[in-house]
């Protein structure tokens, strides 16, 4: 029998037992708290049996859950003698598909902007020539603006659509996936490690 089924029913028959001890405590077990247990057993049952893709299928249904962001962020740029240069952007995203970021300091990067559209397409503007460029598919690797980033990791994209999970481990409050680029699917990175927190399937280290 399935070890899922068997934790399942024993998790049942327990709470049975429990019912079953007398008058007080069937007062203490109303129906409301016999539903909340029954879903925390279901919820516990199904983060023992979910499977890699789900999660990350979760996990692209979490990040593009809204309609519409607008963020701002501060990058720390941390060269081999141990030099900092910080770098501040916003980022406006519409949808799932539709992503503006641009540079708002330090002076000589601020207005540099980049967009990535649906199809894979990317631009780039580079407000010192007053010119928008194209990014080519085969440069999408390449760094970004002088950063650690490359134009793909900053463009808009699903994992699960370009990535094949295997989930590493399970610990107390994230699940660790391996990710390995799709066949055919050009990546900087030859394999990506997620962290991704179990109570609301956002990834927190990559």
């Amino acid at each position: 029998m399935n070890k899922i089924i068997i934790r399942k029913k024993y998790l049942m028959i327990q709470l049975n037992q429990l019912l079953k001890k007398g008058s007080r405590m069937k007062r203490l077990i109303n129906p409301t708290v016999f539903f909340l247990v029954f879903s925390i057993i279901n919820m516990q049952l199904f983060a023992q049996n979910i499977s890699a893709m789900e999660i990350l299928k979760t996990v692209d249904a979490v990040v593009n859950a809204p309609k519409d962001i607008h963020q701002f962020s501060r990058m720390i740029l941390i060269n081999k003698d141990g030099n900092e240069k910080v770098r501040e952007s916003e980022m406006y995203q519409k949808g799932d598909d539709m992503r503006l970021v641009r540079f708002l300091s330090p002076a000589d990067q601020k207005g540099i902007g980049f967009l990535s559209l649906p199809n894979d397409l990317m631009y780039l503007y580079l407000p010192a020539f007053r010119k928008i460029r194209m990014i080519a598919s085969h440069v999408k690797n390449t760094n970004f603006a002088g950063t650690d980033f490359s134009y793909d990791d900053i463009s808009l994209f699903k994992y699960s659509e370009e990535y094949d999970p295997q989930l590493l481990e399970i610990r107390d409050s994230v699940y660790v996936l391996e990710l390995i680029p799709k066949p055919g699917v050009e990546k900087d990175y030859s394999k990506l490690v997620v962290q991704i927190r179990k109570d609301n399937f956002y990834p927190v280290k990559i």
